[in-house]
Order: C-alpha cells, then structure tokens, then sequence
C-alpha cells in the first residue's frame, strides 16, 4: 500500500493490536491502531476516493464454564470489521459487528466490504 508516495504495510497480531509500517525505513509509522476485539485475524488495504484505508477482520472465541448439566461447553463468539484512514490513522466509522470471527476481509471494486466468516460470506453496504 502507498502513502505519501512510499510503501508501507499493515500488520495485525494475536494481542489485538494493528500497525503500520514503512517499507523503506523498517520502521513502524504511527501508535498502534487499538480498539479492536480479540485477536487479529485478517487484514487488507484499498483506497478509497483516492484515500488508502485498512480493513481490519478481528474477533474472539470465548470458552465459558461447563453448563449446568456438565453435558458441555457453551462457546461464545464475536467479531468486527474495522476501517481505517492510513492518511490520518484515523477509524472512519464505528466497527461493523459480525457473529464470527472474521476470517477474510476485502473491499470491492465499488468499495463495499467483504467479509468472511464461520462458513459465510456477507457484502455489506451502506446505508
């Protein structure tokens, strides 16, 4: 992904955090992007009227204690998609919640976002 003319990446990890890192220094360019829900689970770049953003797919599997019964575990899960402006390092809007943990994000070619998750695929757009 170009900014300011020069390559840079985005990476996510397992602890949540997101960041961006110049190609040409070796160095990371800006705070880590926080807020995000779990861990990390994919990233994507685009541009958008002309601006470069980051998709960012988290999410979390939660394990609570055995139900009443002791017959099983009641698994809890949730995920997010997240956008942000690498210009500003800005969030653009608030996080779109899914039932599962993201697995891949994209955006299309008319920028509405893609997003994989558990066995599903969801386009989603504006309103």
């Amino acid at each position: 992904m170009e900014i300011d003319d020069r390559p840079h990446i985005v990476t996510g990890g397992d602890d949540g955090t997101v960041r961006v890192w110049d190609l040409t220094t070796r160095e990371q360019v800006a705070d880590v992007l926080t807020g995000h829900t779990g861990r990390v689970r994919s990233v994507a770049t685009a541009v958008v009227g002309g601006r470069p953003v980051a998709i960012i797919g988290s999410g979390t599997v939660g394990f609570t204690d055995l139900d009443a019964d002791n017959a099983g575990i009641d698994v809890d899960t949730v995920g997010s998609v997240w956008l942000w402006d690498l210009a500003s390092m800005q969030q653009i809007r608030p996080n779109v919640a899914i039932p599962l943990g993201a697995k891949v994000v994209d955006m299309t070619s008319d920028g509405r976002l893609a997003v994989a998750f558990g066995h599903e695929i969801a386009v989603l757009a504006r309103r």
